[in-house]
């Protein structure tokens, strides 16, 4: 027992003390590029922890012992690339092991929630199953109704996005012995609709048909997809459709997307798509600033860093995501049409400014973030005509987002 004891302390304090030796060696800038963690992962995404505060309160809470974890994982010489390793080699025994079963897809590693498809070269989020959504999805689409039903006067639209977590074209969805599906949202809508709201089920069920609309590694849709959906919301609304002029491609930039990313699956292939349009000259505030919207001219002038693009070419290209956005077009001031207020997420990012070719101003929402007020409200104190809801299943279970929808 003693010799134990004397074994895990020595463990134990060698690697305190190789976490300080590398945070000094880091401090001195005397580390090897391929070693050096920085402040952030560029696989996870976010900002590695800080050395922990010790108090009696973090203490007998745990929040130290757990960033004291964080942080001692973030003095691991080239986490990210370690991390990639070990989930590598677990797949690899995943793979050899699904022989037998020969399921399409796998997971990415033991106890992850993305699955890979190595013959299509996808990962994607693996299915819910029905018990977790159907609750959240239920009350959200029924507060929906109840905001159409309070505004008689406004129409309401509602888009909802084929997201690879309820797609049948996932080809994971058999993985799952009751996964919630697209037809789920459908049966709901059914259920709840009102005179005034109209809504739209996207769903794909051939995962060719959907990697033409989707990335292959990213939850997003690609610009035809945008365009798409754009479409059948303007057949809807009664808005005579934006021309394309051309298109443009960027495959020199090539990213690993968030699916990719969070799954520890770094699969290449996904690179921005874009069309141009015939829009006219509009303004757009960004969180109550002026500002472009997103990257587009730095990938056109190739000032776009790689590093930049790789990580999050989506969010590099089209914007991040913010809780307020306003385009306003002068040159459809008193056409008929009004103003247009879209509550949505990241999927509207890139195709938002196609309503500046109907609406004299674009109001955007983002329930996850905004809390300035009710729907209800920001219909009123804005003169908006028409709401549209453009939104993947994923966000609209989300707390924030049913939280906003209750406010009416």
């Amino acid at each position: 027992m003693k010799a134990r004891n004397v074994c895990f302390t020595i463990i134990v304090l060698a690697v305190l003390f190789c976490a300080i030796g590398y945070k000094v060696a880091d401090r001195a800038n005397v580390l090897p590029a391929s070693l050096d963690n920085g402040r952030q992962s560029s696989i996870e995404g976010k900002s590695l922890q800080t050395v922990p505060e010790v108090s009696l309160d973090s203490i007998l809470q745990g929040t130290f012992q757990d960033e004291a974890e964080d942080y001692l994982s973030g003095c691991f010489p080239n986490r990210d690339g370690a991390l990639l390793a070990n989930a590598s080699l677990q797949r690899d025994v995943i793979q050899v092991a699904n022989t037998t079963f020969g399921y399409q897809a796998v997971p990415t590693f033991y106890g992850s929630a993305y699955s890979y498809d190595a013959s299509a070269g996808t990962v994607m989020r693996t299915p819910y199953a029905f018990t977790s959504l159907e609750p959240s999805l239920d009350k959200s689409i029924t507060l929906m109704s109840k905001i159409a039903e309070n505004n008689p006067d406004t129409r309401f639209m509602c888009y909802m996005v084929d997201n690879a977590t309820c797609s049948e074209a996932n080809p994971a969805m058999s993985l799952m012995s009751d996964p919630f599906r697209a037809s789920d949202v459908e049966d709901m809508f059914e259920a709840h609709s009102t005179s005034n709201l109209d809504w739209y089920v996207e769903q794909h069920d051939d995962l060719d048909d959907y990697l033409r609309m989707y990335f292959a590694t990213d939850h997003h849709w690609k610009i035809s997809g945008a365009y798409a959906a754009y479409s059948v919301i303007a057949e809807d609304l009664g808005m005579n459709q934006v021309s394309v002029l051309g298109t443009s491609e960027y495959s020199d930039y090539p990213f690993y997307g968030a699916s990719s990313r969070a799954g520890l699956c770094l699969v290449p292939g996904d690179y921005i798509q874009d069309m141009d349009f015939d829009l006219p000259d509009y303004r757009v505030l960004c969180g109550g600033k002026e500002k472009e919207r997103g990257g587009k001219q730095a990938y056109k002038d190739g000032t776009i860093s790689k590093k930049q693009s790789g990580l999050n070419g989506y969010a590099a290209y089209y914007g991040s995501d913010y809780s307020r956005v306003v385009y306003t077009t002068e040159a459809n001031e008193g056409n008929g049409h009004g103003n247009l207020l879209i509550v949505g997420d990241s999927y509207t990012n890139c195709m938002e400014q196609l309503f500046t070719s109907t609406y004299a101003q674009v109001h955007v929402l983002d329930l996850r973030t905004y809390d300035e007020g009710s729907i209800s409200q920001y219909i009123a104190s804005n003169n908006i005509d028409d709401v549209l809801f453009i939104q993947c299943q994923q966000s609209l279970w989300g707390q924030n987002v049913v939280a906003g929808l209750a406010k009416g």
